[in-house]
């Protein structure tokens, strides 16, 4: 569906009178701000990065990204939300971290019912957690439990502690599902 493009706060409405041809009554009606729908947030059709989607989506919403690769750094910031890409082929939807911190981050306590489904994350350096000590590259898992599935982690690096994933501190019980886990490295343990 195509979003509308409303550049002014009100439009005229016409009406044409069948029984006096020739008469037009105009009423003006006011408009309220659009916004995309809530429920689904499509990238880059309603945001052209996956951490704008985020940063709009509201709990219970799912955000949908198109194939593509985005290079970017994304962090659920406590939001109940799914974000997918292909769960039938990861490969095609890559979240590359651009050398530039861990790729995903769930760090706001996340539950459970938080999806990450269907993406290749790659070229993640990991997250400060304590004087420069890099943690997590791929996925960096703070007190947070969230759902993991169809994903490719590959490519990352952490100079301390978990190249491909890192989890930290209690209740962090997240699920990884259908998983690939490789080519990461670390330093540390």
């Amino acid at each position: 569906a195509e979003v509308p493009d409303y550049n002014v706060n009100y439009i005229q409405l016409g009406a044409y009178c069948l029984s006096n041809p020739g008469w037009v009554f105009w009423d003006d009606v006011e408009l309220a701000e659009w916004e995309p729908p809530h429920g689904v947030i499509n990238v880059p059709d309603d945001y052209n990065r996956i951490q704008l989607a985020i940063d709009a989506s509201e709990d219970g919403d799912e955000v949908h990204v198109a194939p593509g690769e985005y290079v970017e750094n994304i962090n659920f910031n406590g939001r109940n939300i799914s974000v997918i890409g292909n769960p039938d082929n990861p490969g095609d939807v890559v979240i590359d971290g651009g050398g530039n911190g861990s790729v995903v981050s769930f760090t706001s306590e996340e539950p459970r019912s938080v999806l990450l489904s269907g993406f290749t994350l790659r070229n993640g350096t990991g997250t400060d957690y304590e004087n420069g000590n890099l943690y997590g590259g791929g996925i960096y898992i703070v007190r947070s439990s969230p759902t993991i599935q169809d994903c490719i982690i590959e490519d990352n690096q952490a100079n301390v502690g978990g190249g491909g994933f890192y989890i930290h501190l209690t209740p962090a019980n997240p699920i990884f599902e259908r998983c690939i886990i490789r080519n990461n490295s670390s330093d540390g343990h």
